[in-house]
């Protein structure tokens, strides 16, 4: 299928992949004005355009054939598009684990289903005819259907009840544990993982980071995948606009050169040189409003009116990021497994972690971002918190051993209460035998 695609047969991709038939030749090789009733494109001749020869063992006697349709669709179709492949600092892939769901059994579709309008639920918290396939709707006790497919409930014993009120699920147990810089990260989608030709370089474009604790609109604090833009663009106001790949491209190849002449597929190396020259030109293109302008990471470049390279400090560009929900790792991997230092420490990666900036402008300095700005809390505060944890098994040993004190004095003054009763009783008791 991504073959065809790649060809430009999207009308033939399903036949190409329904494994009765074998697609030859290219549409997009083919001119504009083509029919394909044509047969051979009179322009072009040596080239073939879209044929299919069928397997006469697929069909019957009637020239008919049976495609077997199911409802549980195996893992493997969907993580063709939806895999993901951790490129850096992680174990072999031999020695890596599966998603705990996949591991017990269980497929794609048992959680994401749908009904004869092909509509797959997400699994969102926020829509309702999916709440019950969340992670609340199997493992929490109060959902509808408690237990569904024998879903453990989990106890969270000693987990402050907060947490889950400013944690999303996924944020201790989905995606890879978190190291002190985010992991550079290819997903089947943007890297076309899987397919022919896909770049095998850890540097391919585009760059995504992983994981990214982040806090929703909700307020939950949930792990995310990370892209920092980096675009040629233009400014109208307090607007900022990407232009069409088709129209910058001529003259992006005509300044830079070939994009990938290293093969790696990583960033094209920009100077300011070459940064002015492409700026300069794009400005001359028609039908351009605005100021031209180019995005590399968070910063926004345009030329003044001496053609050298500016920046614009108003306009600060934002990461893209999109949540992270699988693979998903059992309870006693997630964080928190170990204690409250996994998360709670002046170390950990949770709430100070770092992510690198990534920017193809050989001027802009390289740099890292802390994990504490996507979570929207103060680092020293959150640093001096975390440093508590330090102290907190002395500060255990210390209220037991005042409180140990405490009950001491408590119960010796009960005695000595109790003592001074008993003796006032005894005294009543002889002046009344004495009269």
């Amino acid at each position: 299928y991504a073959a065809q695609i790649k060809r430009g047969n999207f009308r033939w991709a399903p036949t190409a992949a329904s494994e009765i038939a074998v697609v030859r030749g290219s549409a997009r090789d083919m001119p504009d004005n083509y029919d394909i009733y044509w047969g051979v494109a009179p322009d072009e001749p040596r080239k073939l355009p879209p044929t299919v020869s069928y397997d006469a063992r697929s069909f019957d006697d009637r020239a008919q054939v049976e495609f077997n349709f199911t409802k549980r669709v195996p893992t493997e179709r969907c993580y063709f598009c939806h895999s993901t492949k951790i490129e850096t600092d992680t174990p072999p892939l031999w020695a890596r684990e599966q998603d705990v769901h996949l591991k017990s059994g269980l497929t794609c579709v048992d959680c994401h289903r749908n009904g004869l309008d092909h509509k797959i639920i997400r699994g969102y918290e926020s829509s309702p005819p999916a709440a019950g396939f969340t992670c609340q709707g199997c493992h929490s006790a109060d959902s509808d259907y408690p237990g569904r497919l024998g879903a453990p409930i989990p106890e969270h014993k000693g987990l402050p009840p907060v947490h889950l009120k400013k944690l999303t699920c996924t944020a201790c147990h989905s995606g890879p544990l978190p190291q002190k810089t985010a992991y550079l990260v290819k997903t089947s989608m943007a890297h076309a993982l899987g397919t022919h030709n896909s770049k095998r370089s850890p540097e391919a474009l585009p760059h995504i980071f992983a994981p990214v604790y982040a806090r929703r609109n909700d307020g939950k604090i949930s792990p995310n995948l990370l892209l920092f833009p980096a675009y040629w663009g233009t400014i109208s106001g307090d607007s900022l606009k990407p232009l069409p790949p088709s129209k910058i491209l001529p003259v992006v190849r005509g300044v830079v050169g070939y994009i990938d002449s290293a093969g790696s597929g990583s960033f094209p190396q920009i100077s300011d040189s070459v940064l002015i020259a492409v700026l300069d030109t794009l400005k001359t293109l028609p039908d351009i409003r605005g100021k031209v302008v180019f995005v590399s990471g968070q910063t926004v470049y345009s030329l003044n009116k001496a053609k050298q390279p500016v920046t614009n400090d108003r306009l600060k560009p934002q990461p893209y990021l999109w949540q992270l929900a699988h693979d998903v790792r059992p309870a006693s991997q997630a964080l928190g497994a170990k204690g409250c230092n996994d998360c709670h420490s002046p170390s950990s990666p949770f709430f100070f972690g770092k992510i690198q900036t990534d920017a193809p402008l050989l001027s802009s300095k390289p740099g890292f971002i802390p994990m504490t700005r996507f979570l929207d809390v103060n680092r020293a505060g959150a640093w001096l918190f975390s440093f508590s944890f330090f102290f907190r098994p002395w500060l255990k040993l210390i209220i037991v051993f005042f409180t140990g004190i405490l009950i001491s004095v408590f119960v010796l003054y009960a005695f000595k209460g109790l003592n001074q009763i008993l003796n006032t009783l005894y005294r009543e008791s002889n002046d009344k035998t004495q009269e």
